[in-house]
């Protein structure tokens, strides 16, 4: 995590989307959380996280940790991720 970004991998794509966005997955789940997300710190490396937003809406997968970045793909709710790394907050 860099600030309020987190390190992630899918579909063969490596980038950085805000951690607002990921939940984690629990052992058990079969399909995208609903509920509310839970904390972020929760994930870790190596995990397996969900984006979660609304819906009918999308997460930009950034190329580097801020908003300016280069935008390597638009992740849907749901989508299945690998949290990469973690330091710092």
């Amino acid at each position: 995590t860099e600030g309020k970004w987190t390190k992630i991998y899918t579909e063969n794509l490596t980038g950085y989307v805000l951690s607002t966005y990921l939940v984690r997955q629990e052992a058990a789940a079969t399909a995208a959380p609903t509920a509310a997300p839970t904390a972020v710190p929760a994930v870790k490396s190596g995990e397996e996280a969900w984006i979660t937003c609304a819906e009918d809406s999308n997460v930009n997968l950034r190329q580097k940790a801020n908003t300016s970045s280069k935008v390597l793909k638009r992740l849907p709710y749901g989508t299945k991720v690998e949290v990469v790394s973690r330091s710092g907050g």
